[in-house]
């Protein structure tokens, strides 16, 4: 809280914040489907 009202009501903050966050998600998703396309190549190879 500041000036009585929530953090994230100021855009200065909650911005950074959300742009943040949009990334983390594209980064997971991306570690996602990495690992889809690994185990793909991995099965259709035969495995071990």
């Amino acid at each position: 809280m500041f000036d009585g009202r929530p953090t994230l009501s100021f855009q200065g903050i909650s911005f950074p914040i959300a742009e943040a966050a949009m990334e983390l998600e594209a980064a997971r998703l991306l570690v996602y489907k990495a690992a889809w396309m690994a185990d793909r190549i991995y099965v259709e190879r035969g495995g071990p």
